[in-house]
């Protein structure tokens, strides 16, 4: 398994947001955090607890693997 890519995280967390048709704000209220901390995820600059990881991942209806990027193949393997 290769390693934790904040990249991936922060280009599938605004993916999935985008699908969801949520803005920023929408995202932080459900999850209780703020505007500015799921920007500052989104675009890569912080990296989210990771109780928000399960909260955004239970949001967007995946699991934390997709959310992360993590291919269940590359686990297995590794």
């Amino acid at each position: 398994m290769s390693g934790f890519d904040m990249g991936v995280l922060a280009d599938n967390l605004r993916a999935e947001r985008v699908r969801a048709r949520m803005s920023q704000k929408d995202v932080a209220d459900a999850i209780g955090a703020s505007p500015a901390a799921v920007q500052k995820w989104e675009a890569g600059e912080s990296v989210p607890l990771i109780g928000s990881v399960y909260s955004l991942a239970d949001l967007y209806g995946i699991g934390i693997d997709k959310l992360c990027g993590w291919n269940k193949a590359e686990q297995s393997a590794a």
